[in-house]
């Protein structure tokens, strides 16, 4: 993580349950990036959000967050619509064989080399990839 430019991420308040749990992802959401590979273009966030789907329970904003990202590549990017489908898939099954992430604490990982991380976490592109061309 560090050789990607990225520190600790500052702590956001979250004074009850729903308020962690979006401190949390907005706090983690790039370290989550590194971590399963995904790239910060719109087929790797639209990756992630299959990978947050899989990870999480499917909670309404979650599903919205996914809605947006597709109705946006509908109407403003059509020509892409099969690229980013089949990133959901990637990072919807690439979340089911991985371990939690929600709620991992990065910092005594932060040192860790990131091959390390993904072994830790069970992150292996490899097998979904086979399933799936992105």
């Amino acid at each position: 993580m560090l050789d990607n430019g990225f520190d600790a991420p500052p702590a956001l308040p979250a004074p009850d349950v729903g308020a962690y749990m979006i401190a949390h992802l907005t706090e983690t959401h790039d370290i989550w990036h590194i971590v399963t590979g995904y790239d910060t273009d719109k087929p790797g966030e639209c990756a992630i959000d299959g990978f947050y789907l899989a990870q999480l329970h499917p909670s309404p904003g979650l599903v919205g967050l996914l809605c947006k990202n597709m109705m946006k590549t509908a109407i403003e990017e059509p020509a892409t619509a099969d690229t980013n489908f089949s990133a959901v898939v990637h990072g919807w099954l690439l979340g089911k064989r991985a371990r939690p992430l929600f709620g991992v604490d990065w910092t005594p990982l932060w040192r860790e080399p990131l091959a390390a991380v993904r072994a830790l976490y069970g992150i292996d592109p490899a097998p979904v990839s086979k399933l799936i061309a992105m």
